[in-house]
């Protein structure tokens, strides 16, 4: 956590992208939103290696935000039983819990579910507020 504190710090004050600091941030409220041990949490951890952002970041608000998310979990919970209960994608549902491999993803979950979209939602205004404050950092 120190080291992770450490490189954002000199992230911070280095010549990296704004953008990349803030899709850490926004990375890494994603992360925490979603439970782990599912595929989908290790599907997108996998990719966030993949994408080109700022991994102290990441790891970083991805601690500070696992602190606060049992508090917002009765929140997430009912956000996704409103999506899993919807009857426009109870068709989608259905195919994915026969798909082969997708039901690993606990996607029929209301917590897992729920922090998932909760957290698709929060992507922008999360990457654009951490932007905002690296560029008024500095």
């Amino acid at each position: 956590m120190i080291k992770a504190l450490a490189r954002l710090i000199v992230a911070l004050n280095a010549n990296t992208r704004a953008a990349e600091i803030g899709a850490g941030a926004a990375f890494g409220l994603l992360l925490a939103l979603v439970p782990g041990g599912n595929l989908l949490w290790i599907a997108l951890f996998v990719v966030a290696f993949l994408v080109k952002m700022n991994l102290a970041a990441m790891f970083l608000l991805l601690g500070v935000f696992r602190l606060v998310v049992p508090f917002v979990d009765p929140a997430l919970d009912a956000l996704g039983y409103l999506v899993l209960s919807a009857p426009a994608l109870a068709a989608l549902f259905t195919a994915m819990q026969n798909a082969p491999v997708v039901p690993w993803t606990r996607f029929n979950d209301t917590v897992v579910m729920g922090g998932f979209v909760a957290g698709l939602v929060l992507w922008v205004p999360v990457c654009l507020g951490f932007i905002a404050l690296v560029k008024a950092y500095r």
